[in-house]
């Protein structure tokens, strides 16, 4: 999934962040659109509690993680639970 993302111009970085959130139970959503939507687009992205992916690979780091994993074993049901109520960081695009 990493490859893919970066392959559509995510740098990689910020792929490994969000194939990491993935992997801990949260939901990724991409979509591509015409420059002229691009605005109506953020706002619909921003009613869905969106990550701060800055925020989310500061949080993870402080745990020790440094790289998303393929091998490793997605959460459970209970652990996705635990990470989605712990992390709660929604991007400020104020």
């Amino acid at each position: 999934m990493v490859g893919a993302l970066v392959q559509s111009g995510v740098p990689e970085q910020e792929a490994e962040v969000y194939c990491e959130a993935v992997r801990r139970g949260g939901t990724m959503v991409s979509v591509r659109v015409a420059e002229a939507d691009e605005q109506r687009a953020r706002r619909i992205m921003d009613q869905h509690r969106p990550i701060d992916y800055l925020a989310r690979e500061a949080d993870y780091r402080r745990t020790g993680w440094s790289r998303f994993d393929p091998e490793a074993d997605p959460y459970t049901p209970s652990q996705a639970e635990i990470e989605r109520a712990r992390r709660p960081y929604i991007v400020d695009r104020t």
